[in-house]
């Protein structure tokens, strides 16, 4: 039998919606499936866009790669214009190398997937990280609540 704080019901326009609410924040299939995908298309788009580029390209600002916010498609288009390419793609591999120690675990925490883009690339931008956290929402609801305050106690 499950517990009642395992599963909650939804009743909307009259239709009964079941849908699981795990404790702790715990990923979802789906949650696991979107972050990898997510990430997956991240590293996928840089080796495309940047692999093989004489290192001066390389060494750049990420502005001129960026698209505006309506056509926005992942991290690199809510990022400082002044970041550098290089830079970049050394943040998403530490991103992409964090969020899977995270998976490996028995029950991986939402918020720490939040807590490492925002450290990685938005620590000290608050209004870029605001929109990208937002732009993510649209598919995970619950991506950069607990992450939006200060990461660090003293801090």
């Amino acid at each position: 039998m499950q517990s009642r704080s395992a599963f909650c019901c939804a009743v909307r326009s009259g239709v009964e919606t079941v849908f699981a609410v795990l404790p702790g924040g715990r990923l979802t299939p789906q949650d696991r499936q979107f972050l990898l995908g997510h990430i997956m298309t991240i590293l996928e788009e840089l080796s495309r866009e940047f692999d093989g580029k004489p290192p001066t390209v390389k060494q750049s600002r990420i502005g001129p790669w960026q698209r505006c916010a309506i056509s926005a498609a992942d991290p690199m288009d809510f990022v400082s214009p002044d970041m550098l390419i290089d830079d970049y793609r050394k943040r998403i591999e530490t991103v992409a190398a964090l969020w899977k120690d995270e998976m490996a675990r028995r029950w991986p925490r939402r918020k720490q997937f939040a807590m490492t883009m925002r450290e990685q690339l938005y620590e000290q931008d608050n209004d870029r990280w605001r929109a990208y956290a937002a732009w993510m929402r649209r598919t995970l609801p619950w991506f950069g609540r607990e992450a939006g305050k200060r990461l660090h106690a003293g801090g």
